[in-house]
């Protein structure tokens, strides 16, 4: 893994570091979640800035494809909803995540850059899991328990559960049957990065975040199809046999509850709310006048507008894609999800090695359904960052697939 930094693009430097702290960032600093939340927020917007001007200086290698006109495309239609409403440190929030993939573009241009850049996002990651795992074994980090369901929701060292169980679940992505195709690694180092990936998934599992359990199945499950179907029987029989054996607590987690007496559950309670929340939110969109369901009410004020039967502050969507449908607008969604098809398009019909095609197809499958499903890649700061850097790995492995069979 020695990596010798005199054989790289100078501001794909400030890229390693980048990807070597943002992990360690979402640590819990201090006593207080506020203190934890503001160092990793000051750090994110710090380095973000930094990969702006590296693009900038670089900018004359962005291939303007499709997908990039797309997203010049949305953060310039998203910076005018200024006019109409949108909070400017909201709006920075959702945007500038896609300068880390616009970054990773013109800085990462071969395998080689790919490798360093996992590289230093796994070292980054090494304490975070570590400490997770420790502080979740000695029964520290809790972050709440379930009134209903009577579930310790752990959070580790990380600010909260779903941080936890979000970043531990990207970190499996990063290491899941891509990160050895990069290149030659010792038995040792493969050793290494299946144990972190046990850890992280130990983190995951208490964490209880079930968003992240479909994202982890949805991966899985497109993944493994297509490239070791014998283990993905292995892992169903598995999990139809503790599911059987364990029904009662297996039901506890996905549905919520503690008592097994409990027959009939409401999918609304099992859903945690989310289904009223989308109803109250979609019927706030439908009552709103015709050039706000076009434009939004403005990023940042998704949970301004109320109705006169409410009785509660409304909250958050906890779906990305109602929550850009009320904010931004049917145009704004429109061009998001403009983003992803082209995304799905250019990941299908790429003709790169098989295992990286479907890695990078159940990658953004995953992806797709738990922003359907929570606040996610989307939404929260962090997990975009992550997902448009991975983008835009896949984006120099197709570049440099063209080139060689040019």
């Amino acid at each position: 893994m020695a990596i010798k930094s005199s054989n790289y693009d100078p501001y794909l430097i400030i890229l390693f570091i980048f990807l070597f702290i943002r992990p360690i960032s979402l640590l819990l600093y201090g006593k207080g979640s506020g203190q934890g939340i503001a160092i990793a927020e000051y750090f994110a917007i710090t380095s973000t800035y930094l990969l702006i001007l590296a693009f900038i200086l670089r900018i004359r290698y962005l291939r303007f494809d499709s997908l990039s006109i797309l997203i010049i495309g949305f953060i310039s239609y998203a910076t005018l909803s200024i006019l109409w409403g949108s909070h400017v440190r909201d709006l920075a929030r959702l945007l500038m995540p896609f300068f880390v993939f616009f970054a990773t573009r013109v800085l990462v241009k071969n395998r080689r850059d790919i490798k360093a850049c996992l590289t230093f996002l796994i070292l980054g990651y090494i304490y975070p899991i570590l400490s997770s795992a420790w502080m979740i074994i000695r029964g520290q980090g809790v972050d709440t328990v379930g009134y209903y369901s009577g579930l310790i929701r752990f959070r580790g060292a990380m600010s909260g559960s779903h941080t936890l169980g979000h970043s531990m679940t990207f970190f499996i992505f990063i290491c899941t049957s891509f990160v050895d195709r990069l290149g030659d690694r010792k038995t040792i180092q493969k050793l290494g990065l299946v144990a972190l990936s046990l850890l992280a998934l130990f983190c995951v599992y208490k964490s209880f975040t079930r968003t992240v359990y479909v994202g982890l199945l949805t991966f899985s499950c497109i993944y493994l199809w297509h490239i070791n179907k014998k283990l993905l029987f292995v892992i169903f029989i598995i999990l139809f046999t503790v599911s059987v054996y364990k029904m009662d607590y297996v039901r506890q987690i996905i549905f919520q509850v503690q008592d097994p007496q409990m027959k009939i559950i409401e999918l609304d309670f099992a859903s945690s709310g989310r289904l009223s929340l989308w109803k109250y939110n979609l019927k706030i969109f439908i009552q709103s006048p015709l050039e706000k369901k076009l434009i939004g009410n403005g990023v940042g004020s998704e949970t301004k507008p109320r109705l006169a039967e409410a009785r509660s502050t409304p909250v958050s969507s906890h779906n990305d894609y109602i929550s850009l449908l009320v904010t931004l607008g049917i145009f704004g969604l429109v061009i998001y999800l403009c983003i992803l098809a082209v995304l799905v398009k250019d990941i299908f019909s790429s003709d790169i090695d098989k295992r990286v095609k479907w890695y990078f197809m159940a990658f953004i499958t995953s992806i797709i359904i738990m922003n359907a499903t929570s606040n996610s890649y989307i939404s929260r700061f962090e997990l975009a960052q992550f997902f448009w850097f991975l983008i835009g790995v896949f984006y120099t492995i197709q570049d440099s697939h063209i080139s060689e069979n040019k």
